[in-house]
């Protein structure tokens, strides 16, 4: 009906409106993240004009209160098919878990209130109504830490698409790599699924962390890690130059990159990549 279409209206008009705000405006307050998130994944125009809750329930006491089985209940039900493929052959055991609840912990310690306690599930505030919708498409985290059949091909897919604009934007350090035997490809696929932790002990590198998976939840799209990594790349440049040896110790070794006090959002918002080329580059290939 005719108050649906504008409720719907309304709400992308608003989400587009907050795309403009976390992009090129301040960071949200931390206690607010995860009560924006929420209602940025929110995809139906009903759903947005029910109140959000601003921290998720306490859960149940049960075996399973740990941010790793917590993860491994939201990816079961975000795509549960894929999960007991890859799992089959590992003895019931799933590492991505383990990399996903590393990263989930370090959000919900990021966004929490100061002397706010963690509830019972180990994800709250990222309640697992969050963590559902982030493993899902078009979000795709689900692929980027549990490597079943289908989540294979799309990663490589993804890191192809970082190649290629890596190459475009910084041509001399992507020659200087291929001299070097280096495939920074590798590194992006290693970066993404580790969530993009850049962050040392500096604040404002844990401000820049929060902007990009805020920008991550806005625009839908793998679009801002791959401009990241372009520039996280391009600002390190002069400590890259070195042999194979060199590169690998400097990439694989965050707390050596000293990134200053230049922004990692401010570079990669100034990085050029669109959604048209990145389909570009995934249909040619």
């Amino acid at each position: 009906n005719a108050g649906s279409v504008h409720g719907d209206t309304g709400f992308r008009e608003t989400q587009r409106l907050w795309r403009w705000v976390v992009r090129w405006g301040h960071a949200p307050p931390r206690a607010k993240v995860p009560g924006l998130w929420r209602w940025a994944l929110q995809t139906a125009a009903a759903d947005a004009s029910k109140p959000v809750s601003s921290a998720s329930e306490p859960s149940q006491p049960s075996d399973q209160n740990t941010c790793a089985s917590a993860v491994l209940l939201a990816a079961m039900k975000a795509d549960a098919a894929s999960l007991l493929g890859f799992s089959q052959g590992l003895g019931g055991a799933c590492p991505g878990s383990q990399i996903a609840a590393a990263v989930v912990s370090r959000l919900v310690t990021l966004v929490q209130d100061v002397g706010g306690h963690p509830q019972d599930n180990g994800l709250a505030p990222l309640d697992s109504s969050i963590l559902e919708a982030l493993l899902r498409e078009p979000f795709c985290l689900q692929r980027v830490w549990f490597l079943s059949e289908e989540a294979v091909p799309w990663l490589v897919a993804q890191c192809r698409c970082f190649q290629v604009e890596f190459a475009a934007h910084c041509p001399r350090l992507f020659r200087h790599f291929m001299n070097e035997g280096f495939a920074p490809e590798l590194f992006y696929c290693w970066w993404l699924q580790q969530g993009m932790l850049i962050c040392s002990s500096g604040s404002s590198d844990e401000e820049d962390l929060l902007r990009l998976w805020t920008i991550f939840v806005f625009e839908r799209s793998h679009k801002i890690f791959v401009r990241a990594a372009v520039a996280l790349l391009g600002m390190l440049e002069p400590k890259l130059r070195g042999d194979v040896d060199q590169i690998v110790k400097v990439l694989f070794s965050p707390q050596t990159w000293d990134l200053g006090r230049a922004s990692l959002v401010d570079r990669a918002l100034a990085t050029k990549v669109t959604r048209s080329a990145m389909q570009d580059i995934l249909c040619t290939e």
